[in-house]
């Protein structure tokens, strides 16, 4: 799977489930879920199949060996083949912008990569 695709993928379901992916964290409220409680899922979380994913992946970011893993495990590449960079600033995307302005956001980090937004 090559970036392009990758980044196809994770446009789709986050413009398709047009919302954060959020689960209560012990006394911060809400923060960022790979798997949130009511189903919806991050831009990395995305694109972990459920067989690979655990509830110990969250609070970690793909830098992370068990996150880094998992993704590689789902997409079915070598772990030196995922693009930590590239997953980390779309996370970034989901993490930090409004729902309202990724398209946007992801239209700008598409031109940015050379990929076709």
């Amino acid at each position: 799977m090559n970036r392009q695709d990758i980044y196809d993928m994770v446009r789709d379901h986050l413009m398709n489930q047009g919302k954060r992916s959020e689960a209560p964290r012990n006394d911060v409220g809400f923060s960022c879920a790979y798997r949130g409680n009511d189903g919806a899922m991050c831009a990395v979380g995305c694109l972990i199949a459920d067989e690979f994913y655990s509830s110990e992946l969250e609070g970690s970011n793909i830098h992370c060996a068990n996150v880094h893993r998992a993704v590689a495990k789902s997409l079915g590449v070598d772990e030196s083949e995922v693009p930590e960079k590239f997953l980390y600033d779309l996370q970034n995307i989901h993490d930090n912008t409004d729902e309202e302005s990724w398209p946007y956001a992801l239209y700008d980090f598409a031109v940015f990569e050379g990929l076709r937004p």
